[in-house]
């Protein structure tokens, strides 16, 4: 008798054993990394006015700086003359 009591308790255990390595093992989280470009709204046209003097390097790089705005935030240029024109020209 005892040794069928044992053969029986060896048999539950193998069962529940074999039941636990049957559930799959959790994963692990995925993480997700999200770039949000806020360049765009850090950075402006740059309008020098009117009566601004300028150098002929600053003027290139306020050029390239407002050709870079546009291709990459889609600035728009303005439209028309922003100055008056010296009369007489």
């Amino acid at each position: 008798m005892k040794w069928t009591n044992g053969a029986c308790s060896a048999l539950l255990v193998g069962v529940a054993l074999a039941a636990c390595t049957a559930v799959p093992a959790p994963q692990a989280p995925v993480t997700v990394t999200r770039t949000i470009d806020t360049s765009c709204d850090l950075f402006k046209p740059i309008y020098p006015s009117c009566s601004d003097v300028v150098a002929d390097t600053t003027a290139r790089q306020i050029v390239e700086h407002n050709q870079v705005g546009a291709a990459h935030c889609g600035w728009k240029p303005p439209t028309g003359s922003r100055c008056n024109a010296p009369p007489g020209k």
